[in-house]
């Protein structure tokens, strides 16, 4: 064979080095790409909530802030009882930091069920409830007795460790105009002797970042569940679903 016959041979053994260069590099950029994946999720917080219990109580004293959701504990006292927190979980295996929490909650849909239910047993609704948002975005409630009450329906936290290296992780702190409302709302379905279960869902956002300075948003929805009604107290558990 001469060399001439040889050298029509070099540009298909070129082609074929020029082949399994892509090929290699494509194979090293994947393996590069999963190694970063595989260290992002190796670091990577999850929070989560969970089903909780809840005991709320009507106080003898002013009709608002009197309403709070406690733990249900085997001794239920009435005095110094602390405002309601849902659970706030890192299952991850990272720590989640720069964590805001906020509520969405449809009051004014929640105001006009309660008010129908009372219509409905010809029941006057004595309570005068009104709600706007102030300049600072809070929720404002105005009583019958003419009193404004602000409360925030944002928390923000430094950081949350993964659960495997805390036993208490955070909690979010339900605000006392949706208690009020709630019992507001359970105390009418004790007048019809009827349970509804028409009081309205509502939502927790959660956003945070990794170690890495990424943000993660989570919605989670939650969903009122009394068990139990009498005409100072109620007893039920929320249940979350995440979106």
């Amino acid at each position: 064979m001469s060399f001439f016959q040889h050298t029509e041979f070099i540009p298909i053994v070129t082609m074929i080095a020029s082949m399994a260069t892509v090929l290699y590099s494509i194979i090293a950029f994947r393996t590069l790409f999963e190694m970063k994946k595989q260290r992002e999720n190796t670091y990577r917080p999850e929070l989560i909530t969970t089903k909780t219990r809840f005991a709320l109580i009507k106080y003898e004293s002013d009709i608002i802030g009197t309403e709070k959701f406690i733990t249900i504990t085997k001794d239920i006292k009435r005095k110094d009882i602390p405002s309601y927190k849902i659970p706030l979980y890192n299952i991850g295996l990272g720590t989640a930091k720069d964590i805001k929490t906020s509520f969405e909650f449809p009051y004014e849909k929640s105001i006009e069920i309660i008010k129908k239910m009372y219509e409905d047993l010809n029941i006057k609704f004595e309570k005068k409830i009104e709600w706007r948002k102030d300049d600072n975005d809070n929720f404002v409630l105005v009583t019958d007795k003419t009193q404004f009450h602000t409360w925030s329906m944002e928390e923000n936290y430094d950081y949350l460790m993964p659960i495997s290296q805390e036993k208490v992780n955070g909690y979010v702190h339900i605000p006392p105009c949706i208690d009020f409302l709630l019992f507001s709302y359970c105390e009418a379905e004790l007048a019809t002797d009827k349970h509804l279960n028409t009081f309205p869902d509502f939502y927790l956002n959660i956003e945070y970042s990794d170690i890495a300075s990424k943000k993660h948003l989570k919605r989670v929805k939650l969903k009122f569940n009394p068990t139990g009604i009498a005409s100072d107290f109620v007893l039920g558990y929320i249940s979350s679903i995440t979106n």
